[in-house]
């Protein structure tokens, strides 16, 4: 009852003063305070009684400890106290300054973390790679509108989900925050749920570490080599066929003929060459380089070799 009566008497007496919000202080209006001389000086002030210009302040004891951002050196206002000279004590400026501290420690941290979380969305949304991060427990915290396009999924639904329900690339995710262990270039297809149309991507996965180690989370991303596969494919095609014909080249046949005529030694079977020589290693001396009576279609399968 009496702390509720003290409170009721401490405002009534502020309203008598003319505090209340958005009053300013300054020294024009107020004459000398310590929040003015605070936000002039940039450092903390105590007055204290006949200190201040006024007379009804005479009897009270001020407190006023600047802040702002300290990146920027931008004075933002002031915390401040005040009380009357009975109580007046060291020990509340020494705790404004560790209140002024602790505000500007929280706005420090506030800007670092908006600049953060831009460059985060700059790099999350303008890399041409899928991107899926998880916290520590493999729940997903972000997809990228990559991720997206390539999958058919949204990143709505699967925000707060599991990661190792998404295939193909959720279970390696999984280890790497299971194990901590790094996953590089594995080659995959990532099909898109809605047309079906399949894409062949690499995909990398490493474990985010907290500043003592600690695995918080695992970031993955995964590129598009379609276009690369492909080009690979073409060009193992064209190695060993004709590009006007499309009929397997001289490279193919030589290749073949090594392949069956090395088959061939190490069964100790027939081989036919051209049509006229014959080599079989089973067979007397004598009768190389002669057709049997009954070749049972020696040729059968064997392509013709041109020399």
């Amino acid at each position: 009852m009496s702390s509720t009566w003290r409170g009721t008497r401490r405002c009534s007496s502020w309203r008598q003063l003319g505090i209340e919000a958005g009053v300013q202080f300054t020294g024009e209006a107020c004459g000398t305070n310590s929040i003015t001389l605070a936000k002039t000086y940039r450092r903390p002030v105590q007055l204290a009684g006949e200190q201040h210009f006024h007379h009804c302040f005479h009897d009270k004891a001020c407190y006023s400890v600047p802040f702002g951002a300290t990146d920027e050196n931008n004075l933002l206002g002031t915390v401040s106290m005040m009380t009357s000279m009975e109580h007046a004590h060291p020990y509340f400026m020494a705790m404004l300054v560790t209140v002024a501290d602790s505000i500007e420690r929280e706005l420090l941290l506030r800007r670092q973390n908006r600049k953060l979380n831009i460059l985060n969305h700059i790099m999350m949304d303008t890399t041409r790679n899928g991107i899926i991060v998880t916290d520590r427990y493999g729940r997903i915290t972000e997809f990228n509108s990559y991720a997206e396009r390539w999958t058919g999924l949204s990143r709505n639904d699967l925000i707060q989900q599991p990661v190792w329900e998404m295939k193909p690339m959720g279970p390696y995710i999984e280890k790497v925050i299971r194990t901590g262990k790094t996953c590089e270039e594995i080659e995959m297809v990532v099909c898109h749920m809605a047309t079906g149309a399949k894409q062949v991507c690499l995909f990398d996965a490493l474990p985010i570490m907290d500043e003592h180690g600690n695995r918080i989370g695992a970031f993955g991303q995964f590129r598009d080599i379609t276009e690369r596969v492909e080009s690979e494919g073409r060009y193992n095609y064209l190695t060993y066929h004709d590009d006007l014909t499309g009929l397997p080249n001289r490279r193919r046949y030589k290749e073949l003929a090594a392949r069956l005529i090395a088959e061939a030694k190490q069964n100790k079977q027939m081989m036919a060459v051209d049509g006229y020589a014959i080599y079989a290693p089973a067979m007397p001396r004598e009768s190389h380089g002669k057709l049997p009576m009954e070749p049972q279609r020696v040729m059968k399968g064997v392509q013709r070799i041109e020399a």
